[in-house]
This record gives structure tokens, C-alpha cells and sequence, in this order.
């Protein structure tokens, strides 16, 4: 019980923080600004690293996921019979 708390905690603790975030951001009145080649270079690394991080989660649970998908979509055939 002393674990469930504590997740929810922390959940509701990263939710505030980043509600106070967007809210500074969208409050700034006018922000004259431009993305240098340095942050532009910094978030094409973060989406390249992204979705390798996910292809590479996807490549490792493969297995939980094809099994969940075989159960969730019927399959065609009917009593083992493979159509023939």
C-alpha cells in the first residue's frame, strides 16, 4: 500500500511540475528567439534517440506483444483447419 502511495505521489508531483512549466512558457509576452544549429542538432539527436529507444523496446517485448495482438484480433481459421 506504502509503494501505490508513493507512485502516486510522485505522478501527481511530475504532473504539477510540468504544468507549471507550460504555464511560464505560454505567459512569456513576447520572446524574440531562434533555435542556433547547436539546438537544433540537440533535439534531432533526442528524436533519432527516441525512436530507437522504441523500436529497440518494441524488438525486445515482441513476443508479449504478438501474443496480445493474436488474442485481441480473431484469427480465420476455424477448428485448425488452415483454409484447405
Amino acid at each position: 500500500m506504502e509503494f501505490f502511495y508513493c507512485r502516486i505521489m510522485t505522478v501527481m508531483l511530475m504532473v504539477l511540475i510540468v504544468c507549471v512549466f507550460a504555464g511560464k512558457a505560454y505567459a512569456a509576452p513576447g520572446v524574440f528567439a531562434y533555435i542556433d544549429p547547436g539546438t537544433g542538432s540537440f533535439i534531432l539527436q533526442l528524436l533519432i534517440g527516441a525512436v530507437c529507444g522504441g523500436l529497440f523496446a518494441v524488438k525486445l517485448f515482441w513476443n508479449k506483444i504478438s501474443s496480445f495482438l493474436k488474442r485481441l484480433l480473431p484469427s480465420g481459421r476455424k477448428n485448425g483447419n488452415s483454409g484447405k
